[in-house]
């Protein structure tokens, strides 16, 4: 899956997507962005949101597992500390870290979602927010996934099966 990431990386900004789009304006409404605020955009792809969060006064660190999609971001936004980790695995950050977290669109990537959810609430101080949006457990269920094509050529990025109900029984913890 890293790799498919590394190979879209040069067209993912040019790719319309209404999910993303419209993902991205309820996320960033639910998060709002407070000046000084450390936020942490975990699975921040080309660093979409990481100009958003900028442009609110606040100070974002991008996380992703691709390092071509961290490079592409890194172009657009090189005054913001980015980090290439996995999120199935510890995140590199101390404890409460951060004033905020957005985790947007990457649930369908993530094998081990109780790893992500106890990382994600260890480097958030007491009271913090995390704004956790994913593609709809439904739509991955039937099959449908991250998908893009290069000369010709489609590649399926794959996808987990979560359900809703393991989401809600993580946030409910």
């Amino acid at each position: 899956m890293r790799e498919g990431y590394d190979l879209w990386s040069e067209s993912y900004d040019q790719t319309p997507n209404p999910l993303i789009a419209l993902d991205r304006r309820f996320t960033m409404t639910l998060l709002q962005p407070r000046a000084a605020e450390r936020i942490l955009d975990a699975g921040c792809g080309t660093g979409a949101h990481l100009r958003l969060i900028v442009n609110r006064g606040s100070k974002p660190v991008g996380l992703d597992f691709s390092r071509e999609m961290l490079r592409m971001a890194q172009r657009k936004h090189p005054a913001v500390p980015l980090v290439q980790a996995d999120l199935n695995d510890q995140l590199p950050f101390r404890q409460q870290a951060f004033d905020a977290a957005l985790c947007a669109l990457v649930g369908e990537h993530i094998s081990k979602v109780r790893v992500l959810f106890r990382e994600l609430s260890a480097c958030l101080v007491p009271a913090g927010r995390l704004v956790f949006s994913v593609f709809h457990p439904e739509m991955a269920a039937a099959g449908t996934e991250a998908n893009f094509e290069r000369s010709g050529v489609e590649y399926r990025l794959g996808a987990e099966r979560h359900t809703a109900d393991d989401y809600r029984g993580l946030i409910e913890e």
